[in-house]
């Protein structure tokens, strides 16, 4: 069994230690090693988790995202299932369709339909002078992303700049940004989206540094859908996105109530820390407390995850990244993965919670099945009739 992350995190994991506490060095060494024989956790699954400060007959109920929730993940939602999450032209059609509210947009540029086939509800163009001239009259300031990238990669943003366009601080002509919003790499296409901007009453965690999603992680299970984990993404700096990314980004994970809606804790990683997650009581920028902090509209934000969650019954355990904007709670997009960090952090070990939740989900029995041995022995593969 592999353990989360390369054999070069131990270095860096002990250097980390030895420069806060290196009192603590041997007995934490002992353990950190001790971990990875037993359970295939690696330092940043010790560390993240606070496993040093655990029972060690507990660290068997944690799970590293790498190989463990990975191979949970592919069995619950294959490929041919995780698709209509993963293209996000396809999961904003099916959310169009079934009346979830979404995240305008204007026209899918570049997408080679013979490939990437579309419903139709979205606009797709793939001719420079048409999308030229719908440039000619199309708003101010706009946000592109390709439909099927992930972790931020390959969005920006471009802005109006009397006849030009400017973007990433590049000057375009309209014919030379048609061309480039045709030319990207992905030949999914690339959706074509107004910037939107938080709600003002999220303004003392927001700071004005970009749009920063709700992440909701649900369960549709055969009694109905429950909500699973509820993350409020806090940006640090200004971003093109609010992703955590393990905390290389600098950005921050702010974890709520699902009953009340607020705050109830924050980690990041320190700039000088690789390894190491910290809490954080404050927003460096505004000065605003994070416990206790209401995330507006929560009850919005929630029926908007569940409406999600029923309108992509393929996806039992879904990643849904909702934005309070200016006019209210819309879906930007789902995701067919849900890392381990988030609710074991919230909530500890996900063993025993995925060994009460996977029977429960509403999925074909052989997608269960397979989950649930990933689950408990670790292994990829199939395996049917485990009653």
């Amino acid at each position: 069994m592999k353990a989360r992350g390369p054999w070069h995190d131990y270095p860096r994991a002990l250097r980390e230690l030895l420069r806060r506490e290196p009192q603590s060095l041997p007995m934490v060494a002992a353990k950190l090693g001790w971990c990875r024989a037993r359970h295939g956790l690696g330092p940043r699954d010790f560390f993240d988790f606070e496993l040093r400060h655990r029972p060690t007959s507990t660290w068997r109920d944690y799970l590293s995202d790498v190989p463990h929730m990975r191979r949970i993940m592919r069995a619950l939602h294959p490929e041919h299932v995780a698709r209509l999450a993963n293209d996000k032209v396809l999961s904003t059609e099916r959310l169009m369709e079934r009346g979830v509210p979404v995240a305008p947009v204007y026209v899918v540029a570049g997408r080679d339909t013979q490939s990437h086939p579309a419903g139709g509800r979205l606009s797709v163009v793939n001719d420079a002078a048409a999308l030229r001239r719908w440039l000619e009259g199309a708003p101010d300031r706009l946000f592109c992303k390709p439909a099927t990238g992930s972790f931020g990669n390959g969005v920006f943003r471009a802005h109006r700049d009397g006849a030009h366009w400017r973007v990433g601080g590049i000057s375009m002509s309209a014919a030379a940004f048609a061309e480039h919003l045709l030319g990207q790499d992905d030949r999914s296409g690339t959706l074509v989206s107004p910037e939107l901007r938080n709600h003002p009453a999220l303004a003392p965690i927001a700071a004005d540094l970009g749009l920063s999603a709700t992440r909701v992680y649900t369960a549709y299970t055969t009694t109905g859908i429950e909500i699973f984990c509820t993350i409020q993404k806090v940006m640090t700096t200004p971003a093109l996105a609010d992703n955590f990314h393990d905390g290389s980004t600098g950005h921050l994970l702010c974890f709520i109530d699902p009953e009340n809606g607020c705050i109830t804790r924050a980690y990041g990683r320190d700039p000088d820390d690789q390894i190491r997650l910290s809490t954080y009581e404050t927003h460096a920028l505004t000065g605003a407390h994070f416990t206790g902090f209401p995330i507006p509209f929560w009850n919005e934000i929630l029926e908007v995850a569940r409406a999600a969650t029923e309108a992509m019954p393929e996806l039992p355990l879904p990643g849904l990244d909702i934005a309070l904007t200016e006019t209210g709670p819309v879906m930007l997009e789902s995701n067919a993965y849900c890392f381990a960090i988030a609710p074991q952090l919230q909530f500890g070990g996900l063993r025993p919670i995925l060994e009460s939740l996977l029977p429960r989900l509403a999925v074909d029995p052989e997608r269960r099945d397979d989950a649930l041995w990933a689950l408990r022995t670790g292994e990829p593969g199939a395996r049917r009739n485990m009653h």
